[in-house]
């Protein structure tokens, strides 16, 4: 589990790297999603997808934490436990931008409005707090959610799927796209539920066999439903967005057993690679700094966008020649300067568990 969180994150940090276009107008920094300045990379919006496995891990994590606590008849602590390595380094990085806002005013640099350097939007530097709030939600439901995982089993994921539908049903049919907003516990809802099941071992029981069947029969219908036109090809922009957050629909409800069928049915081979000596390390060393890469690195990119533009250099407007040139250099460059602020903020991530080893190391 702590690879696959590993590796997600990887994978969205790159893809977000990758896939921006971003922009430097007046002043404001900003970005659009490759596939939505050329709807004909929707691919990228399944195919490098990997957010529900956040959320599979998380729901893993929550349910071992609360047993743990539980047996030990501690488990009025469960949320403090769980949140506090979630909100301590987001207020840093709240912090920090709050500081960096009050410089731009008093310098009046940057453009009018509450972010006077940014465009306000779903490509900021605030592009992981959607994931953060949704997940905060989820903890703070956890110990229901986990009740009903105990009592119901696997009637929970399934009813969840069938309220998606509901609720798409509803919304498409009444023609009230904002009913879509339900979607945003339900659909996230369910990788999340899938982590108690494999936290009680029920999904590491399935065979290979099953997984592959799970996984073809995911793929065919997200194939399906994807054809229809209510749905259309991209996964993440259906054009209902509620305060920053893109309202999933059952595609990507699919999708998310798709992608959590393939983790499992990889597990075999990545847990013997792990079983190496070498791997291991360079897993848990970077499992110890997630969150904070995952907070900073748009900072990252962004100062990097920034500082381009205030060097005279052109940003392309669109996926030309000189675009897809320009990629290796804005994997490098971000990654060059997230290296500093994760060794600057890395350490709010985890203070307590550092503490401890700064003990006992002494």
């Amino acid at each position: 589990m702590d690879f696959l969180r590993v590796a997600s994150l990887a994978i969205v940090v790159a893809g977000h790297w990758l896939a921006i276009v971003p922009y430097v107008e007046n002043g404001i920094a900003g970005g659009r999603m490759l596939y939505n300045v050329d709807p004909r990379f929707w691919p990228v919006t399944g195919i490098f997808q990997v957010i529900p496995l956040f959320f599979f891990v998380g729901g893993f994590a929550n349910f071992t934490s609360y047993a743990s606590l539980r047996a030990a008849g501690d488990e009025d602590r469960f949320w403090s436990h769980r949140l506090r390595r979630l909100l301590v380094p987001t207020l840093v990085l709240l912090g920090c931008w709050l500081g960096l806002e009050a410089v731009l005013n008093i310098l009046e640099v940057g453009g009018p409005g509450p972010l006077r350097g940014m465009k306000l939007g779903n490509i900021t530097p605030f592009a992981a707090l959607w994931f953060l709030g949704v997940y905060l939600g989820l903890v703070l439901l956890a110990p229901a959610t986990i009740r009903f995982h105990q009592r119901f089993g696997v009637w929970v994921p399934v009813g969840l799927v069938g309220s998606v539908a509901l609720v798409d049903l509803l919304a498409f049919g009444l023609d009230h796209p904002s009913l879509l907003g339900v979607n945003i516990i339900l659909v996230w809802l369910i990788p999340h539920q899938l982590g108690y099941f494999y936290a009680d071992g029920r999904l590491r029981r399935l065979s290979t066999g099953w997984l592959l069947a799970i996984a073809g029969l995911a793929l065919l219908a997200v194939l399906l439903l994807t054809s229809l036109p209510i749905y259309g090809r991209n996964l993440l922009d259906n054009g209902v967005t509620l305060i920053g957050i893109t309202a999933p629909t059952l595609p990507f409800a699919v999708l998310c057993l798709l992608i959590v069928a393939l983790a499992l049915i990889a597990r075999r081979p990545l847990t013997a690679w792990l079983a190496r000596r070498t791997p291991w390390r360079v897993v848990n060393a970077a499992n110890s700094i997630v969150m904070t890469v995952f907070l900073w690195h748009m900072t990252a990119y962004f100062a990097v966008v920034v500082a381009l533009a205030g060097m005279g250099a052109s940003l392309p407007a669109g996926p030309d020649a000189v675009w897809w040139l320009e990629r290796p250099l804005f994997l490098l460059l971000p990654a060059l300067v997230l290296v500093p602020l994760v060794w600057v903020f890395g350490r709010f991530e985890r203070p307590a568990a550092r503490r401890r080893s700064a003990a006992v190391a002494g």
